[in-house]
């Protein structure tokens, strides 16, 4: 998951900034930077993979 994030930094530094200090309605209205349960970090994986699948045209996430 980390590398994933830097992938997405590394790419595209502004726009994953401002996603990672935003609150999401898929992770009841939380900040990844929020998180604290084990659901809760398997659903940031998943907005993870749609970011990853939008932003550098991958779906797979590897194991962080």
């Amino acid at each position: 998951m980390i590398i994933r994030v830097l992938d997405l930094y590394i790419a595209h530094r502004e726009m994953t900034e401002r996603w990672w200090k935003q609150r999401h309605t898929e992770l009841d209205n939380k900040a990844p930077g929020e998180l604290r349960t084990l659901a809760e970090y398997q659903k940031l994986i998943e907005l993870l993979q749609g970011l990853a699948r939008d932003w550098l045209g991958t779906s797979e996430l590897k194991n962080e």
